[in-house]
């Protein structure tokens, strides 16, 4: 950890303010990449959910975390992850609101195509999914509401896979510069 600490000390978030203060009426684009993995934890079959969520492409939420039960497939694990991360860009929706900014629709974007469609199919029963608790259906009340885009995206494009597992050395990478910054060096 160290020594990629040390060797990654040029990089981090960056955040540049515009030429011209944001307009309070125009919307802002929320965006929030979803992630599981399935049963990653060997001793408790739990697994992580990972997302990161930006608004106007600047990252401001991330997080990996453990599920606090076991899922029985990882479409399940997927919808958990999706439902978590729900909670989080309602969060920044209302924040963004209560300073003065339109956040317009959020999109939710995730690289498991049974998980999106049980959000975006609402006339389908999914028997399967019983074992997901009735809590996190949140998010297909809020898609069905149109508070919420949801989308699939190809794995490789999903940048919350970087906080579910160890990747390859060129993902990781790639997934790192999309991430974080060069930061400007400091001034002697």
């Amino acid at each position: 950890v160290f020594q990629y600490l040390k060797a990654t000390r040029d990089r981090g978030l960056k955040y540049v303010l515009p030429a011209e203060p944001p307009s309070t009426s125009l919307p802002l684009t929320l965006h929030a990449y979803v992630d599981a993995d399935f049963a990653g934890d060997h001793r408790s079959s739990r697994s992580t959910t990972g997302a990161v969520i930006s608004v106007n492409q600047h990252i401001v939420h991330w997080i990996s975390k453990q599920q606090p039960y076991v899922t029985t497939s990882s479409c399940a694990a997927e919808f958990v992850a999706m439902s978590v991360t729900e909670l989080d860009v309602c969060f920044f929706v209302e924040l963004l609101k209560s300073i003065g900014f339109n956040p317009g629709v959020p999109t939710l974007s995730n690289d498991n195509e049974a998980a999106v469609h049980i959000v975006t199919n609402l006339d389908t029963s999914h028997d399967r999914m019983r074992s997901v608790r009735v809590a996190q259906h949140r998010v297909k009340d809020e898609f069905a509401a149109g508070r919420l885009k949801v989308e699939w995206i190809r794995g490789e494009h999903n940048l919350a896979d970087v906080f579910t597992k160890a990747l390859v050395q060129d993902k990781f990478w790639t997934f790192r510069d999309r991430l974080v910054h060069r930061l400007d060096p400091a001034p002697d």
